[in-house]
């Protein structure tokens, strides 16, 4: 997780990315509640892993690539 371009939390995970016509929440658990109550400013859904370094560049308006 990134707030302001900055690393704050990470989580390892292994498997398959998920892909295809999915609900997606935003700012609340999976299963309902634990809700986000704040303002989120921008989302980026990936079919793949970014590094950080990729992160950060798109986070200062570059392309990331």
């Amino acid at each position: 997780l990134n707030v302001d371009g900055e690393a704050v939390a990470e989580v390892e995970a292994k498997g398959r990315v998920a892909t295809g016509p999915r609900r997606v929440g935003i700012g609340r658990l999976s299963e309902g509640g634990a809700e986000f109550r704040g303002r989120v400013g921008t989302v980026r859904i990936s079919d793949t892993s970014r590094s950080a370094d990729w992160i950060e560049a798109a986070s200062d308006g570059r392309d990331g690539q």
